[in-house]
């Protein structure tokens, strides 16, 4: 679900100076998670997951877990019209491999 802020008979400028909006290809759909450090010992990658939402009361989506990254580095993003490019994450190597 996406929250748009354009609407029919919304007024756009014509000159491409800043984008309206973002078209965002959801054929593929990852969730990011922060999770403390405590419990992520209990995650590993294949492992099967539910995901629930508080603005979809009732619904629950399954997956299963792609990777489990050492540390995530946060960040502040301005609001505007364009997507968010996120950086390249690789996992770090387990210290005991």
């Amino acid at each position: 679900m996406t929250n748009l802020a354009l609407r029919k008979g919304a007024r756009v400028a014509n000159l491409p100076l800043s984008p309206v909006m973002a078209f965002i290809d959801t054929s593929e759909t990852f969730i990011g998670v922060e999770i403390r450090q405590i419990d992520t010992r209990y995650i590993t990658p294949g492992q099967s997951v539910e995901v629930t939402f508080k603005f979809l009361l009732g619904r629950i989506y399954g997956g299963k877990v792609v990777s489990v990254l050492q540390a995530l580095s946060a960040g502040q993003v301005q609001a505007s019209g364009a997507a968010v490019t996120p950086r390249v994450r690789r996992p770090r190597p387990s210290p005991c491999a």
